[in-house]
């Protein structure tokens, strides 16, 4: 294994590697950290054109906050294709981080966005990883209209990188696939952009979020026991989870509760290995389809919350595939 720079080092404490919802065999951290680049700087900008032709524009300034503290959190990374590997759709897809709304960022998992990123770019999509303010920085609608500021950044920026306005599509997981999923479907925080949801996002690929935070202290006390911290859950980082979202924020914030037939095409992914997870999942498909809202469920075989996100950089994954084959056969 190659030795790693500490600022690339994963937010996600050690022993969450060892949660059952989050446990990773050695094979699979093995792979993380032997695809780890090392010597990143957090903050400095830097294209790069990889030996497979992606080009990288790296620590891209999406909005200039008043706080220079904030500067690492308005950053995203962006994956082009070469110019003989783009689709005919020249799609793009934004995605967005997890973490509970409290830690993560792009660089997170040893880079691990970036290799997916540059899967996607080798198939012809553009790629964008971003960054957002956490709690207790901000609480709720702090990270949604971070995630809405980079859309609107990327949106402006489609003739410069060339990728196609009429093909925006955006992703995430866990807490990022709740963000996704309410910037899609809660149209106030794109029209505070001039934006309209109902056009300008193609479809959402929603990695096992929450959907419904009505139910976010019933889903916090599952994760902690399951992640056998209940003996420290003052010290958990879930157990302040529920900080990012006041009580009266909490219908504002649930996607379940703005969905409606102007919703775009989504793609559910869900663990196998996760009952709060595959529920929450089921109930939120069980909404969308209600609105007539087009819509896919993929349960990825013999994964958790983590193990999911790392296997999709792995060759020959059948899940992979399926996301590109939906973004194609949307954009």
């Amino acid at each position: 294994m190659i030795a790693l720079d500490r600022r690339l080092s994963s937010t996600w404490n050690s022993n969450d590697f060892k949660d059952p919802m989050r446990k990773i065999t050695a094979e699979r951290l093995a792979f993380l950290m032997d695809g780890a680049e090392t010597n990143l700087n957090p903050l400095k900008p830097e294209v790069r054109i990889f030996d497979d032709g992606v080009v990288r524009h790296r620590n891209q300034t999406y909005f200039e906050g008043a706080h220079r503290r904030d500067a690492v959190r308005y950053l995203l990374d962006l994956y082009l294709p070469a110019e003989h590997q783009w689709g005919d759709a020249r799609s793009i897809v934004m995605f967005i981080h997890g973490g509970g709304w409290r830690i993560g960022s792009k660089d997170d998992l040893y880079g691990l966005y970036g290799r997916i990123g540059r899967i996607f770019a080798r198939r012809g999509i553009a790629f964008a990883a971003i960054n957002y303010r956490l709690t207790p920085r901000v609480q709720h609608p702090g990270h949604i209209c971070d995630v809405a500021r980079a859309f609107g950044f990327l949106r402006a920026r489609a003739s410069k990188f060339d990728y196609s306005l009429e093909s925006m599509f955006l992703m995430g997981h866990s807490a990022g696939s709740h963000l996704a999923s309410l910037l899609a479907l809660n149209p106030r925080f794109l029209r505070s952009h001039g934006l309209d949801c109902g056009t300008e996002v193609r479809g959402v690929i929603s990695m096992s979020g929450l959907y419904d935070l009505r139910g976010i202290d019933r889903f916090l006390p599952v994760e902690l026991e399951e992640s056998a911290a209940a003996s420290h859950v003052a010290r958990h980082s879930l157990a302040k989870a529920g900080l990012a979202f006041p009580p009266d924020s909490l219908a504002d914030a649930s996607p379940i509760l703005h969905v409606s037939a102007m919703a775009p095409p989504f793609l559910l992914i869900c663990e196998d290995l996760g009952d709060f997870m595959i529920e929450e999942t089921r109930r939120f498909a069980t909404a969308i389809g209600k609105a007539r809202v087009e819509h896919s469920v993929i349960m990825m075989p013999e994964s958790n919350h983590i193990s999911m996100l790392i296997d999709l950089a792995r060759r020959g994954n059948p899940t992979l595939g399926q996301i590109v084959g939906f973004v194609c056969d949307h954009g």
